[in-house]
C-alpha cells in the first residue's frame, strides 16, 4: 500500500509540474509515473487480461488510423458526434467496418466515446488526439 501511496504521490506531484508546460521530458516522467502506478494496482489477472486483449486493440487503432477515422473526426471546424455512416462516407470505407472498428475502439480503446448507438467522437482525455 505504501508504493501505491508513494507513486500515487509523484503522479500529483509530476502533473502538478505539467501544468501548462510543454516540457517533454516531464510529460515522458509523468507518463512513466503514471504506469509504474496501474502495474502496482493491477492484479495478476487485470495485468493478463491487459496484455492478453492489447494486439487486437493495437490492430483495431492501427486501422482507424490507416482509414483515416481519427483525422476525420478531429479534422478543424468538425463540431459534434459523427455516425458510422458518415465516417464512412468521408474515409471512402465500409460502413459495416467503420462500425465494428468503432464498436470495439470504444469499447476497448480509450481514445472513442459512442455517444448512441452509431455516433462517435473522440475522447479528449488524449490530449495529443486533439
Amino acid at each position: 500500500m505504501a508504493l501505491m501511496t508513494n507513486l500515487l504521490d509523484e503522479v500529483a506531484r509530476l502533473a502538478h509540474a505539467e501544468g501548462d508546460s510543454d516540457d517533454p521530458e516531464n510529460h515522458a516522467r509523468l507518463l512513466q509515473s503514471i504506469h509504474k502506478l496501474q502495474l502496482a494496482a493491477e492484479k495478476p489477472i487485470e495485468t493478463a487480461k491487459r496484455i492478453m486483449y492489447q494486439p487486437p486493440t493495437n490492430i483495431a487503432v492501427r486501422f482507424a488510423v490507416e482509414l483515416g477515422l481519427l483525422d476525420v473526426l478531429v479534422a478543424d471546424g468538425r463540431d459534434g458526434p459523427m455516425s458510422a455512416t458518415l465516417l464512412a462516407e468521408s474515409t471512402q470505407s465500409e460502413e459495416i467496418l467503420v462500425g465494428k472498428l468503432t464498436g470495439y475502439q470504444t469499447a476497448m480503446a480509450p481514445s472513442l466515446s459512442e455517444l448512441c448507438s452509431s455516433d462517435y467522437a473522440m475522447s479528449y482525455g488524449h490530449g495529443h488526439m486533439r
